[in-house]
């Protein structure tokens, strides 16, 4: 009888870890957005102090496209037993086809909220 929401039987690969380059290339691809969001926040910053106020609603779009690109990272992360086989985020091709993955499964889901199957 399962305990909780985090007592989850799957079988043969219920492993759940990472392959040590699977994860290396998920930390890097979260310190690139990272550094890429700090340093749009700072230059857009710099633009609202220097005279360009209209700059300030820039924060709001570089805010969703960090998020946008964090959570199929960490879709990945939670569940890496369903991600597809040899995906490396690193490679733009297979990053792309993990957001599509990981979107699809929140358009097609009725209460909003994704499982590690639904990829």
């Amino acid at each position: 009888m399962p305990r909780g929401v985090l007592d989850v039987n799957r079988g043969s690969r219920a492993s759940g870890a990472l392959a040590s380059t699977q994860r290396n290339a998920l930390v890097v691809a979260l310190s690139v957005f990272t550094v890429v969001f700090v340093v749009g926040c700072v230059v857009i910053h710099e633009l609202v102090v220097h005279g360009h106020p209209g700059a300030f609603a820039l924060f709001p779009a570089i805010g969703m496209g960090y998020l946008a690109a964090c959570i199929p990272l960490g879709v990945l992360w939670a569940n890496p037993e369903d991600a597809p086989e040899g995906c490396n985020v690193l490679k733009p091709k297979d990053f792309m086809s993990l957001c599509a993955r990981t979107y699809g499964a929140f358009a097609r889901s009725k209460s909003g909220k994704i499982e590690g199957k639904d990829l």
